[in-house]
């Protein structure tokens, strides 16, 4: 009796002086990327923007573009679907 009593008292005591532990899941789902376009030196930054229809691995993309020597951003707006990136700009 005695040792269910220190038991059930050592697991009150350990549920009354626990700390709350909250974890969240942080995501940062944005990208910069350089490169080249015909020799040209890039920078592009891309986002997720959302799920396709609830598929899990098809995701909207946005971002923008830019040739470095400008700085002038260029919209993006994509699929990105596991292996294969669709990015598009719908500008001048």
């Amino acid at each position: 009796m005695k040792k269910i009593l220190s038991l059930l008292f050592s697991l009150s005591l350990t549920f009354l002086l626990c700390q709350k532990i909250e974890l969240k899941k942080v995501i940062d789902s944005s990208q910069i990327f350089k490169g080249k376009i015909a020799g040209n030196p890039v920078t592009m930054q891309l986002s997720y923007d959302g799920i396709i229809d609830c598929h899990q691995y098809q995701h909207f993309v946005k971002g923008w573009y830019y040739y470095d020597k400008y700085k002038k951003k260029i919209p993006l707006t994509g699929v990105y679907d596991l292996a294969n990136l669709h990015l598009y700009n719908f500008g001048r």
